[in-house]
């Protein structure tokens, strides 16, 4: 019979290894989104990406010279005070419409502290996407992150890849 006391131990240490792996990292962003780190009180832009002006339509110097309402408008930006104000993550990503100044198309928005800061991150959705297989791994990652048991990790996963998988 195998010692299960080994496997469990190792289980253990490698979910405990996982969780403190940072899994976002500010500056780490695909090509295809943007990044904008806020102070902690939504009040300040601190940095964006390189790339905001092609994604969102508005240039860096223009969104670090403006408020967070400039750039995800005044109803983003208290749904992130609310949601971020006792948690340090979105709980899932949603997706949104932007402020008056950005692209009009709505985007695929995740949230999260790092540090001081907080963090969004804003991918274009596409109108024939949906709400299609990335946005549901997302979803799932967001949601056992949260997880503190072996248990309760793997019933969601089982649970989950059943859904996407039918």
């Amino acid at each position: 019979m195998a010692d299960h006391s080994y496997s469990q131990a190792a289980i253990a240490a490698a979910l405990d290894a996982c969780a403190r792996e940072p899994v976002h990292s500010p500056g780490a962003i695909q090509p295809v989104g943007c990044l904008i780190s806020l102070d902690a009180d939504l009040q300040e832009v601190r940095q964006v990406s390189a790339n905001l002006e092609a994604v969102i339509g508005i240039g860096v110097d223009d969104a670090l010279a403006g408020l967070p309402e400039d750039l995800l408008g005044r109803e983003l930006v208290e749904r992130l005070r609310r949601e971020l104000a006792h948690h340090d993550r979105l709980p899932s990503a949603i997706i949104s419409r932007l402020g008056p100044r950005a692209k009009s198309a709505p985007f695929h928005l995740v949230a999260y502290r790092s540090g001081s800061r907080i963090v969004v991150e804003l991918e274009p959705t596409h109108p024939d996407d949906g709400l299609e297989l990335l946005d549901k791994v997302n979803e799932l990652l967001l949601e056992i992150s949260w997880i503190e048991d072996s248990d309760t990790l793997l019933q969601t996963l089982v649970r989950r890849v059943q859904q996407l998988t039918g």
